[in-house]
């Protein structure tokens, strides 16, 4: 198994190291957005970790869901009456969490006797510090009302005025686009896998959570890094056939 390395450490470590985060250096995280999920890279980019617990609904993402699952201070209240929930709603709950802890350096809802956290949680009743600005109290109200229905939902949450301040509106989509592919990515793994290039290409465009589609985006993002610490135009092309040998290596069944 091959894993990018995150010198950065896990987030929550790098809160307790500072106390809290000021505003805008929580914006910043926040925008790239559970405090234990993620680990922070040499460019301080936030990097997702742990899909254990991630829904995938069968009737779409307005499905309700019924199991009450993950990390007990972060859950929302309707995870913890065990009333079935939308799973957008439930996660603005957990993010305004981690907003919260990213400006306070605490949690908003902590107890060691989870029956008498899942009380603090179901009130909705929290401390706000004075160092919180109105425009921070302001998003965190929204995240955290205890009524799903009366929370701010995920499309205005990327529009809100305290998450533009430092930049434009969020998009809620994928830097890649698997209609537009890498070429030179496509004819490198068609050679590797002993595949027709149209094939290679039409696989990957399904865009399924599969080796290959892995495979292309790591060596497409290794391309880029090259191209970037190039000298220039006469710079020669790096094969990236080398990077597919040290994969096969590690592929399962390989």
């Amino acid at each position: 198994m091959v894993l990018e390395y995150c010198p950065g450490g896990e987030l929550f470590d790098y809160i307790v190291d500072r106390d809290r985060l000021c505003e805008s250096e929580s914006r910043e995280f926040f925008r790239q957005i559970v405090a234990r999920k993620y680990l922070i890279d040499e460019n301080n980019q936030l990097k997702l970790i742990d899909f254990g617990l991630c829904a995938n609904p069968r009737g779409g993402m307005a499905s309700v869901l019924e199991t009450c699952c993950g990390s007990p201070a972060y859950a929302a209240p309707e995870l913890v009456t065990g009333k079935n929930y939308l799973g957008s709603e439930a996660d603005v709950w957990s993010m305004g969490v981690l907003l919260y802890a990213l400006l306070c350096g605490f949690l908003p809802f902590d107890d060691e006797n989870i029956s008498c956290l899942y009380r603090k949680i179901q009130c909705g009743i929290y401390e706000k510090p004075s160092w919180l600005s109105p425009s921070s109290l302001q998003i965190l109200d929204a995240m955290l009302q205890t009524d799903a229905k009366r929370r701010i939902s995920v499309m205005k949450l990327l529009e809100h005025p305290w998450l533009t301040e430092s930049g434009p509106p969020l998009k809620w989509q994928s830097k890649y686009h698997s209609q537009d592919l890498d070429e030179d990515v496509v004819a490198d793994i068609a050679a590797w896998r002993l595949m027709p290039p149209l094939r290679v290409g039409q696989k990957i465009r399904r865009w399924d959570y599969c080796y290959l589609t892995a495979t292309y985006l790591i060596l497409l993002e290794n391309k880029n890094e090259i191209r970037l610490s190039s000298d220039g135009p006469g710079t020669p092309k790096r094969s990236l056939l080398r990077e597919l040998n040290v994969a096969k290596d590690s592929e399962p069944g390989g």
